[in-house]
């Protein structure tokens, strides 16, 4: 089944209508983490700026696919359930940087982020693993790739109880550029955290909820040498749903940690004003009403290593 992108839009049919089609779960589309999930499925499909009457779209077997091109930059997206509690999203941007001298050829780069959706125990995770590959090799049959993973873990309720991110250190891949494999190109992050690729990373960066509107991190930098250990005051500008960081935080410029005031009901009812009134609710259940002060000095777990310093009690 083939039509344009135009076609789509004309209609009243949504993602999940689609997904539904292809045999969706009741329990993946009614999950109260769901509409997160498309969002972050959206968020990585890039928006053409081409007339959608030009942009064909296939449909075959539980699978979208389409494809468009804007100057010099090429763009595909697909989208596919995989079983009825599992979306993949994958999207390419190929782009021409331009001549460089060092290795007598025009640099091109690749793109590549794969979102999935899993739902599994009645919670949601959502995946995305990332691939930065170039032909910035002096042999042709090469090419060159970085990679990097995030995974939120959403509670059965629809609130993300923690974030990893991982990112590994950038090599070859016996690729041709022209001809890259995605499969190959994402290895590396479809192992970061469940495979041989769990523990070289990097960088490494843990989020878990510990109060309402707080978060425990741990920071690993391995190319830098340093780590660091202690809570931190989320982001509330868009609720408390997810694991948002404020804005600013370079850990290796705060060796004594940050201070976290208390917080009383009124103040945190404030925070969870933007939020779904039974995500709220949940998440006051689950973590109280109210934030007690932090202070790093008085946590036994609060680490801080780099710099050449080291403050750890």
């Amino acid at each position: 089944m083939t039509y344009t992108l135009a076609d789509l839009c004309k209609t009243d049919e949504t993602l999940t209508d689609k997904l539904i089609t292809f045999g969706a779960s009741k329990e993946l589309v009614e999950n109260p983490a769901f509409a997160q999930a498309m969002s972050a499925i959206r968020s990585t499909m890039n928006t053409p700026t081409v007339s959608y009457d030009q942009i064909r779209v296939s449909e075959e077997n539980g699978v979208i696919r389409y494809s468009w091109k804007e100057g010099e930059t090429s763009y595909s997206v697909g989208l596919a359930l995989q079983g009825e509690n599992q979306i993949q999203c994958v999207c390419m941007q190929h782009s021409i940087r331009g001549y460089v001298e060092e290795i007598n050829k025009v640099l091109e780069e690749k793109d590549i982020i794969e979102t999935v959706v899993k739902l599994e125990n009645g919670a949601i995770q959502i995946i995305e693993n990332s691939a930065i590959v170039t032909n910035g090799t002096k042999d042709n049959g090469t090419s060159f790739c970085i990679t990097s993973a995030e995974v939120e873990h959403y509670s059965k309720e629809g609130f993300v109880v923690s974030r990893e991110i991982k990112s590994f250190p950038g090599g070859e891949l016996r690729n041709n550029f022209q001809y890259l494999n995605i499969n190959s190109a994402l290895y590396i992050p479809r192992q970061a955290f469940n495979g041989y690729w769990s523990d070289k990373y990097t960088r490494r960066t843990l989020i878990n909820r510990h109060q309402i509107d707080t978060a425990y991190v741990i920071e690993d930098d391995r190319e830098r040498g340093y780590s660091y250990r202690g809570q931190e005051q989320l982001n509330s500008e868009n609720g408390l749903q997810r694991l948002a960081r404020c804005g600013g935080y370079i850990y290796y410029d705060y060796p004594d940690g940050v201070t976290i005031p208390p917080a009383s009901e009124k103040e945190i009812d404030q925070e969870l004003e933007r939020d779904d009134p039974k995500i709220a609710e949940a998440l006051k259940k689950a973590y109280g009403t109210t934030r007690k002060a932090y202070d790093p000095k008085m946590d036994e777990s609060f680490k801080y290593s780099g710099r050449n310093s080291s403050k750890a009690k």
